[in-house]
């Protein structure tokens, strides 16, 4: 269950009603940690498959996330990981079992990504995802 107070989370209310739609939208698709994919094509697909909105759109609402310093991104293996900000995640998952062991798929972060990084190392994977699905069809 989500935390009421998150109605006046000052950062959340900063970003556009977009990004506010998209943050909550990803959160029951991270893992114990508020992790996962931060791929623009993967968070359509697996947060909002059904929104005419393109992955570029979703981009947008990512970086104003990141921008606001309420998901955090970096790369682990070769792929970018989108983190909820800890605190953010904390304050907004009220039923965040405390004192356990958190599971994450992926890897603790070393560094994060600035803005400039991940929005071009996105439309990048975007791209390259968008060209092996065309070349697959030709």
């Amino acid at each position: 269950m989500i935390e009421v107070s998150i109605a006046y989370d000052e950062r959340l209310n900063s970003v556009s009603e977009w990004a506010q739609l998209l943050f909550l939208k990803i959160l029951p698709h991270t893992d114990d940690a508020g992790r996962m994919s931060a791929n623009p094509t993967t968070v359509k697909a697996r947060a909002c498959p059904m929104s005419s909105r393109s992955v570029s759109k979703v981009l947008e609402g990512l970086a104003e996330l990141v921008k606001a310093d309420l998901l955090k991104v970096y790369e682990a293996e070769g792929h970018l990981v989108l983190q909820y900000n800890p605190a953010a995640f904390e304050r907004i998952n009220a039923v965040l079992i405390k004192n356990s062991k958190i599971k994450s798929e992926y890897p603790n972060p070393q560094d994060f990504l600035s803005i400039e990084d991940y929005t071009s190392k996105a439309r990048d994977s975007h791209v390259l995802a968008r060209d092996i699905v065309s070349s697959k069809y030709k």
